[in-house]
């Protein structure tokens, strides 16, 4: 590799030249977000945040030859101010809280069909049938 350039919506924030990853300055967006790799030929932005979104280059020859454009679409969200964001955490304190009324109203339930048994189903042989004359 003889010379490389990283940009941002067509502006210069990284070049590659003499073995060395220079970082531009000039590209305020970034300030202290940039990170060049061990290998000397990758540039991380860090701390991502949702003004980086937008469309990312890279530009790359060696001697005698351009190398093929590489594009990178970015978008980056905001997922902490989510309306639908919700935790683990937070649901099974619903569950939890609902769980009670839940039990209670399924005991009540199953209590109110066996009180509403029909004359017949009173009858049957293993029903229990108490005796007045004791």
């Amino acid at each position: 590799m003889r010379y490389a350039e990283w940009r941002y919506e067509e502006k210069i924030f990284a070049v590659y030249t003499q073995g060395q990853v220079h970082i531009e300055e000039s590209v305020f967006q970034f300030s202290g977000r940039l990170k060049v790799g061990s290998d000397h030929l990758s540039v991380e932005v860090t701390d991502l945040q949702l003004q980086d979104s937008g469309s990312y280059s890279i530009v790359a020859d060696k001697p005698g030859v351009q190398l093929p454009t590489k594009i990178i679409s970015l978008t980056v969200y905001d997922v902490s101010n989510s309306g639908a964001s919700f935790s683990v955490f937070s649901l099974l304190s619903s569950l939890m809280a609902v769980s009670p009324y839940l039990l209670v109203s399924i005991v009540l339930g199953v209590k109110c069909y066996r009180a509403r048994a029909k004359p017949h189903e009173e009858k049957r042989a293993d029903a229990v049938i108490e005796d007045e004359a004791c």
